[in-house]
């Protein structure tokens, strides 16, 4: 495997991982805005 072969197929190894953890997180992430967006006093940003 060339030298810059190699460096791209880790940069695509490492954006997966990341990608996989975001991909974890929204279902937490959904319910955290679904409940700010519920608060009484909370005002959205536009």
């Amino acid at each position: 495997m060339s030298k810059e072969y190699r460096s791209f197929y880790e940069l695509l190894r490492e954006a997966h991982k990341h990608l996989d953890r975001v991909e974890e997180n929204l279902p937490f992430l959904n319910e955290l805005c679904d409940r700010i967006e519920k608060r009484p006093n909370s005002q959205m940003i536009k």
